[in-house]
């Protein structure tokens, strides 16, 4: 999972960027799943993009992505 969300960073910072909101990525490099990359990639970049639109000027100016295992 660690790899997979890696891989997305710079799309996601990209975003953010023009928001003026930076990415904080917590990942627990342990993580393994399977799971459709292309969805997961979609839905997080629609969570992104509406955090880009509708969070500007908010404080803090972060977007948290955290995986956790139970």
């Amino acid at each position: 999972m660690g790899e997979l969300l890696e891989s997305m960073r710079e799309r996601f910072e990209a975003r953010l960027t023009s928001a003026h909101l930076k990415l904080e990525m917590k990942i627990e490099s342990s993580f393994r799943c399977s799971i459709d990359s292309n969805a997961l990639e979609h839905i997080l970049f629609n969570l992104i993009d509406n955090a880009a639109k509708y969070a500007t000027g908010s404080e803090p100016a972060m977007v948290s992505i955290e995986t956790a295992t139970q």
